[in-house]
Formats: C-alpha cells, sequence, structure tokens
C-alpha cells in the first residue's frame, strides 16, 4: 500500500516538475521573442529639424470630442460616438446640420448631391440622405473592399480581394456608373510576398488606409511596414518599404474568426503623405515622448533621410494621434487633447 501511494506521489511529483518546466521554458521563450521584437519598435532616426507648432483648437473646436468620417476644404462629416450623433459641419459658415446614417460600421468615402458614398462590411454603397434609399456597387474585380479613395467622375480607386478569382489582394479603379475600369490594374503590387497565407490571413495583415492629399494618393499598411504610392488618377506609382521593418503579424483562428495574436503583431504605421517629393510618414514605431515624428523619405530614390520632430504644449507624441486629416493644402494632427496645422509655409521650412 504504501508502496502504491509511493509510486502515485512520484509521478505526481513529476508531471508538476514537467509541468513547471515546460511553463519556463514557454516564458523565456516569450521573453526571447519580446527582446528580440524590440527592434521592431524603433530605430535610429537623423534629425532633420525640430520646431514648436501653436494648437488651432479655438479653429477647430467641432472636431475636439468627435471622429472626422469625412472632409473636403472646411466641411466635415463628424460622428460622436457618445452620443450616436452624425453631423455636417461647414466650418467658414459656422454652420452644423445633423444627419441620419441607418449604418453602425462604416466609413464615408465621398459627398455628393446629397448622397454618401459609404464602405461598410467591406462593400461600397451609395446613400441618399433625401430618400433615404441606399444602393451597393458590385466591383467583379474586388468583392472585399478593404478601402476606397474617391478620384473623380465617380471613380474609386479600390484596395481588396477577389474572392472567387485570384484570391490575390490587389488595387484597382472603379466607376460607380460603368463598373471595372481596370481589372486589378496592380495585382502585382504585393508581389506576392506571403503567397502561402490564405486571403482572410492577408487581408487582416495588409489593412490600412488610404490618405489623398498635394496631388498623391498613399495606401498606408498599419501592421506591416508598405506604402503603396499612386497619382491623383489612380495610376500606381512605387512602393516603399519604412524603416521599422515590421514582421508580417501572427494571424490565429478564434472560435469562427481570424484574429491577430495578442504580442505578437506590431503596429507600423499611422498615415504618410507626399509633399515637394518627399513622402512624409507618421509611424506608431517612435520612442520619443514629448514630440509628434515624421519620418521623412525621398520619393525618387526610396531613401530615408531623416526625422522632423513637433513639440506641441501637451508634450504630445504619435501614440497620442487620433487622426490624421488631410485638407487641400494643410494637414490637421488630431490628437486626443489637440489640433495642429501644418500649411505649406510651415511643409516648406520643414523639408528646406
Amino acid at each position: 500500500m504504501k508502496d502504491n501511494t509511493l509510486s502515485l506521489f512520484l509521478k505526481a511529483f513529476g508531471v508538476v516538475i514537467i509541468t513547471l518546466l515546460c511553463a519556463f521554458a514557454y516564458l523565456l521563450y516569450k521573453s526571447a521573442r519580446n527582446q528580440n521584437s524590440k527592434k521592431y519598435f524603433d530605430f535610429k532616426r537623423d534629425t532633420l529639424s525640430t520646431l514648436y507648432v501653436k494648437d488651432c483648437n479655438t479653429e477647430y473646436k467641432y472636431l475636439l470630442d468627435a471622429t472626422v468620417l469625412y472632409n473636403k476644404d472646411s466641411l466635415f462629416i463628424t460622428k460622436n460616438e457618445e452620443l450616436d450623433e452624425c453631423k455636417v459641419i461647414e466650418i467658414g459658415l459656422n454652420k452644423s446640420t445633423d444627419i441620419v446614417i441607418p449604418k453602425t460600421n462604416y466609413s464615408v468615402k465621398h459627398l455628393n448631391d446629397n448622397c454618401l458614398y459609404l464602405l461598410s462590411n467591406l462593400k461600397l454603397s451609395k446613400y441618399d440622405l433625401r430618400l433615404k434609399t441606399e444602393n451597393s456597387f458590385l466591383a467583379k474585380s474586388i468583392d472585399l473592399i478593404i478601402d476606397a479613395v474617391f478620384l473623380e467622375s465617380k471613380e474609386f480607386l479600390l484596395f481588396g480581394v477577389d474572392t472567387i478569382g485570384s484570391q490575390e489582394l490587389h488595387f484597382s479603379r472603379y466607376r460607380t456608373n460603368k463598373g471595372d475600369i481596370d481589372k486589378g490594374i496592380t495585382a502585382k503590387v504585393l508581389n506576392n510576398r506571403f503567397n502561402d497565407r490564405k486571403y482572410y490571413e492577408n487581408m487582416l495583415a495588409y489593412d490600412g488606409t488610404f490618405s489623398k492629399a498635394f496631388n498623391y494618393i498613399v495606401y498606408t499598411c498599419y501592421h506591416l511596414p508598405y506604402i503603396y504610392i499612386f497619382n491623383d488618377k489612380g495610376e500606381f506609382q512605387k512602393t516603399i518599404t519604412t524603416k521599422d521593418n515590421v514582421p508580417y503579424p501572427s494571424i490565429i483562428r478564434y472560435k469562427d474568426y481570424y484574429v491577430f495574436e495578442r504580442g505578437a503583431t506590431f503596429n507600423s504605421n499611422i498615415s504618410g503623405f507626399i509633399y515637394r517629393n518627399k513622402l512624409c510618414v507618421f509611424s506608431y514605431r517612435t520612442s520619443y515622448e514629448n514630440s509628434y515624428t515624421i519620418d521623412i523619405y525621398e520619393l525618387e530614390q526610396d531613401k530615408y533621410i531623416g526625422s522632423v520632430f513637433i513639440q506641441t504644449d501637451y508634450n504630445t507624441n504619435n501614440q497620442d494621434i487620433d487622426q490624421v486629416i488631410y485638407l487641400d493644402n494643410r494637414i490637421l494632427i488630431k490628437g486626443m487633447q489637440n489640433i495642429l496645422i501644418l500649411d505649406t509655409a510651415l511643409l516648406n521650412n520643414i523639408l528646406s
């Protein structure tokens, strides 16, 4: 009896020891992985200039407590999440009009003749504010749309995937009254870097945003160090790889969904724009705590040339950026407490 009890005790003790050793080995692995990942969080930056910019909270007070869904010139469409209300704000006229959008998950891509062009659930649609009707568009070359940007004459540049055909992520131009103009005009842009991945993994990995300013369109990936550059007609120009060199995110399956693995996925860049043949990038990967950081890349040579640091009264940094809003000749940095304007005079000074 004693022998059996001793035997059971030794077995149980052995299991506990093995479990502890496995747990310790796993912690060592995670620690090493985290230490190794630190190189993705920052890189050595060369200072081009450091300057102070005063906030413009009074001029853009309408935007501080809301999310900007759309803007053109001095017209903004905003949403207050807490109050669940949307407004069309004309800042120059000091005019505000309430509107109702019968959707929960959406982004506004264009406004024309009281019609909103919405991106919701990976589909593009047109919503008439007067008639309260909605019409969906079908882009044959991209049936799941990650993001879209308006070009001209009812034409959009889309980024997404053709799930029925090649299952490749690509960019394509689409005209709402004619359908596809180019089927995958830049299908090879991604160069099949991760062609062993499923399309739904790549959709998460390449998630990002379009920005349009100064006659260029830029698509910035949130979780990969890639920025795709187009002219204002939606014609592909080139790809820039940013210095942070963030790796492909770890994507796991959770129940019926694919999600980023916590602690193994890194943010890369927030947004970017081109001015005077320079790519200006707002990066997540910066350790500077008391200033906004803009990394500058030479467009022709695909080369990082240095960084500009912008100090404010609030000691804000890139982690505090809520939105980067692109106006015709100005860039608005909307933080948690303040809004800054980068106008052409300031940008000329930065890039001189």
